[in-house]
């Protein structure tokens, strides 16, 4: 009984500004976020790096782009690294050591996990990020080098977008290994200011009647532009704030609508699948087919609906 109750009293207090983890996590754009490498946000590590018998905390951040580009904003780079080591100073405090750890990256983080990779005795760090990944060899103190190359990891090439990762000794040989697992290809180049001749070329030179629109705040004021007179567009995804003229709305007499399925009932969504498959045996629908992929090939999917011109649906083929 006394268990139970402790248990259901536990209570939690922030404590970071007082322990002194006080430096901001800056990861994109404040009020919007343009592209997808903005979004996702990193982990952190609980690693005792210098072996004092504490906890240390590795903090991973990502940076911003400049407005209007899709270059780093450069004000983020001279402020300082965006990932922060903290060491706990076994008295409920952290002190920021970031500088002299080598561990002060200012990239678009994603996670990182923590091994003895080559059996001395201190904690190493493996680090994935967009555009490269990093091992970080720990010299015994609590300070890193980056060891990627020598290692024989891959450090040019390709942009690669490393997730989740893990020490694991998978061969069971003393040593441990490294599995790494990757998000998708994203070149950093996706195109999303097509001309408007592009999207009502997809009609045959007629603009859309509906437009789904999965990333309002980059393009719901351009579907203004190609939107037909008292069209009708629904938002069903969006990844941050954006800016529309309204003048457009009321000069096309449109209809912008907020759409999640979670939010419909049983009985409504048996009716909207019931008129979207009446209107495509009629002929009153007529969506766009952009591309066509096996059902087997699934995963392609996903990188094809990043890609530049991806417009239109992609069907996946059983």
């Amino acid at each position: 009984m006394q268990a139970e109750r402790n248990r259901s009293s536990a209570t939690f207090t922030d404590i970071a500004r007082t322990a002194g983890l006080t430096v901001p996590s800056i990861y994109g754009g404040l009020e919007r976020k343009r592209f997808i490498i903005e979004t996702n946000g990193a982990g952190v590590a609980w690693v005792d790096v210098d072996q004092d018998g504490w906890l240390d905390a590795l903090v991973l951040g990502g940076t911003r782009l400049a407005e209007g580009a899709r270059i780093e904003d450069a004000r983020i780079a001279a402020a300082g690294p965006t990932t922060r080591l903290y060491r706990n100073t076994g008295h409920g405090t952290f002190a920021d050591v970031t500088a002299q750890s080598g561990l002060g990256l200012t990239v678009f983080a994603s996670s990182v996990c923590a091994g003895d990779y080559d059996n001395d005795g201190a904690v190493d760090l493996f680090i994935t990020s967009f555009g490269r990944n990093y091992l970080f060899h720990n010299r015994g103190d609590g300070r890193f080098d980056d060891v990627t190359a020598q290692a024989g990891l891959p450090t040019a090439g390709p942009a690669r977008w490393g997730s989740g990762c893990s020490f694991v000794d998978y061969d069971r040989d003393g040593r441990l290994d490294l599995f790494v697992s990757n998000y998708l290809k994203f070149d950093g180049h996706v195109d999303t200011n097509l001309p408007n001749d592009a999207l009502t070329g997809l009609e045959g030179g007629q603009t859309p009647h509906v437009i789904v629109e999965m990333l309002a705040n980059v393009n719901l004021d351009r579907d203004l532009d190609v939107i037909s007179p008292r069209g009708r567009i629904v938002i069903i995804g969006n990844r941050g704030r954006g800016e529309i003229d309204a003048r457009k709305a009321m000069g096309k007499d449109a209809t912008i609508r907020g759409l999640m399925v979670f939010n419909a009932s049983r009985e409504e969504l048996h009716e909207a699948f019931a008129g979207i498959n009446a209107g495509l045996e009629t002929g009153a629908l007529r969506p766009r087919i952009g591309r066509r992929i096996p059902l087997a090939d699934a995963a392609q999917a996903h990188e094809a609906v990043m890609s530049p011109g991806a417009l239109g649906k992609i069907v996946l083929i059983p």
